[in-house]
């Protein structure tokens, strides 16, 4: 190695929080933002997020996970942007081999942070993220509000988050900031000549010409409930009546927008172009920056479009609302519908080209966000204010003050509070050992899905929730002991039931399309399904194969991971990559369900209590004779059995 080499000086770094590990448009364009809005010849900013994936998409930048950034020595540490700020349990399976898994995965990339921060004595400031809902914990909000005092800067992307969050709480000490989303800001970072070249090649690789005119759609499952036809014909509606060629792009293929906009695209009409696997964030921006608009579900999406001066339309939920909160400091609050078929309506209207008001609204947020990173800059220039440094001398104390044996004392100390639990590895002993292996430490759960009866006070021994312990209760009264030659078909993946118990057990694949070819009639006496009859392509047709299955005197055991859930259940008849593969979401019409596919089985509905917390859990018991499940009489489990009632004629 040279002299002049080894004397380099390093460039202070900047450690962006985020999730830019996962393939969605709009959380991906933020390392290139911040990079490029705080001086790359200056800087290395350095993406970090809750792992290190490796992305296909040729022009994402590698990340760090967030186990490795106190190592990174950075000068600054910056949260956000995007959707990140709360301490919910993500549905997305990318992050189930994350350091503290779906539960911790967001609460990492701010409260993590933030820790991180003050162990390494560095800068802390907010690069305008989203808060999706409130913050109203009190021991999250202890741990927030010391937080947002360490913070040199506080930036929320719209009000709606600021009081999500309780940052203009007294006692947090801060004075957030309101900045339109950064990422208004993309059309100054890949000015659109340098993207032209990219879209055509978008449409060359689809085997099509590139057209006159076109419109970008952006389809998102989570906010369409009726068939993929019907969005087809709405799309189709909407490119007939501006004389457009469809574009359908998944901005997000990380929830599943790939496989819908196949599904859409497979009824479209022809000339239709699907890019259900774009090459990158330049393709998909290059295809937003020369249409004639865009109309979908990703604020990424419509930011893009307005940024280059396109119109734009986004349908979302009502309570999304991280639209109303964007456009209306736009006063373009009208370009938010909350139905598709609103959207076909107004298309003609506002897909119109942007009026000279609306173009200027768009420059002056700009502008907003110009300042935004003048203060970033400062940061890294400045020296650190009395303020700051004070509150990160208090974070660097709660971590500190845990207790003996309380677990971590750096800054995985956030998991204290996640659960609204305090944070160890064992949060003390049960009163009642666990009735799955005898164990009594628990720690704290995960943040279950709030669809999910009995999650949490997880055993410290084998993992069981409350759950999965209230329903071993029901396989300790029915399972027949002292009987080494039965046998079980299993489709779960987890320790409910013990191998042990059995001379045959066998796991089952719920995903197949033809069961009934691996499960032969009559050759089980325990046949369980634990949270997969979500997962099977069809659902009917696997609960009758799995009830034949069952010998004469054995059962069939039912759990469904989203009852009570919807008033209906909602299938959209594909494994949805955001709902860890599900093809339905189960209602309360789930009775008639299981009754419709195995109409000569006696039906029990249990809802046995965890011997540790006494949270109960449901689960559905389907015999061939009464007598199979009639141990459950002689204890205090609530049954019920299921009646469908017979239609007159």
């Amino acid at each position: 190695m040279s002299e002049s080499v080894a004397s380099a000086p390093v460039r202070p770094r900047i450690a962006l929080y985020g999730t830019f590990d996962v393939l969605n448009y709009g959380d991906l364009l933020f390392p290139h933002l911040v990079a490029n809005a705080l001086d790359p010849a200056l800087h290395d900013c350095i993406a970090v997020s809750p792992t290190r994936a490796e992305l296909p998409w040729r022009d994402t930048v590698p990340t760090r996970a967030v186990a490795d950034a106190l190592r990174l020595d950075a000068r600054l540490h910056l949260i956000g942007g995007g959707n990140i700020v709360h301490v919910r349990e993500t549905p997305l399976p990318a992050y189930d081999n994350a350091q503290f898994g779906r539960a911790g995965a967001y609460p990492s990339l701010w409260l993590g942070a933030a820790l991180i921060a003050a162990q390494g004595g560095a800068r802390l400031a907010w690069n305008a993220p989203g808060v999706p809902a409130p913050i109203d914990d009190p021991i999250v909000g202890g741990l927030r509000d010391l937080v947002l005092a360490a913070s040199d800067y506080v930036s929320l992307r719209d009000s709606a988050s600021i009081r999500f969050l309780g940052a203009a709480s007294p006692q947090t000490g801060a004075e957030p900031a309101v900045v339109p989303d950064p990422a208004l800001d993309i059309a100054r970072v890949w000015p659109a000549p340098a993207l032209r070249a990219h879209a055509r090649h978008a449409f060359e690789r689809h085997g099509m010409d590139m057209p006159s005119a076109w419109l970008v759609f952006h389809l998102n499952d989570r906010y369409w409930d009726g068939e993929p036809a019907q969005a087809a014909h709405i799309v189709s509606a909407i490119t007939r009546a501006l004389n457009a060629t469809p574009v359908l792009v998944a901005i997000g293929p990380c929830h599943g927008d790939d496989a819908f906009a196949r599904r859409v695209g497979e009824t479209m009409p022809a000339g239709a172009m699907v890019v259900d696997d774009p090459v990158g964030l330049k393709e998909i921006a290059a295809l937003i920056a020369y249409a004639e608009g865009y109309v979908g579900s990703s604020l990424h999406g419509l930011i893009t479009a307005l940024s280059y001066g396109r119109p734009g339309v986004a349908v979302a939920r009502p309570h999304m609302v991280k639209f109303a909160g964007f456009l209306s400091q736009l006063g373009m609050s009208e370009r938010f519908v909350t139905r598709w078929e609103d959207a076909r309506t107004a298309a003609p209207r506002l897909l119109q080209p942007l009026t000279p008001v609306e173009i200027s609204a768009i420059t002056r947020a700009q502008d907003r966000i110009a300042g935004h990173w003048r203060r970033l800059r400062g940061l890294m220039t400045g020296s650190p204010g009395p303020a700051g440094q004070q509150g990160r001398a208090r974070l660097a104390q709660w971590m500190a003050d845990a207790e003996a044996g309380a677990g971590a004392r750096d800054w995985r100390a956030f998991t204290r509070v996640l659960a609204g639990q305090p944070a160890s590895a064992d949060t003390g002993s049960a009163a009642v050992p666990c009735n799955i292996c005898g164990g009594a430490g628990l720690r704290p759960g995960p943040v279950s899905l709030p669809d999910i009866v009995g999650g949490g006070a997880v055993c410290a021994g084998c993992g069981a929730s409350a759950r999965h312990r209230a329903m071993r209760v029901l396989f300790d009264v029915l399972r027949k002991r002292g009987e080494p030659k039965q046998s079980c078909i299993r489709f779960c993946e987890d320790r409910v039931l013990a191998g042990g118990w059995f001379a045959d057990i066998r796991d089952c694949d719920a995903t197949v399309a033809a069961p009934e070819q691996e499960l032969p009639i009559g050759s089980a006496d325990i046949v369980a399904c634990i949270d997969m009859l979500e997962r099977a392509p069809d659902a009917k047709r696997l609960l009758s194969a799995m009830f034949r299955a069952t010998r004469a005197d054995g059962f069939l055991f039912l759990a469904l991971r989203n009852v009570p859930g919807y008033a209906r259940t909602l299938d959209w008849g594909f494994p949805r990559g955001d709902r860890m593969n599900e093809f339905r979401k189960f209602g309360a019409d789930v009775e008639e369900i299981i009754h419709a596919a195995v109409p000569d089985a006696r039906i029990v509905v249990a809802e046995p209590a965890d011997p540790v917390t006494g949270v109960r859990t449901r689960a559905f018991l389907l015999a061939h004779t009464p007598r199979t499940l009639s141990p459950l009489d002689q204890t205090d489990t609530p049954l019920r059995a299921i009646a469908i009632p017979v239609p007159t004629p």
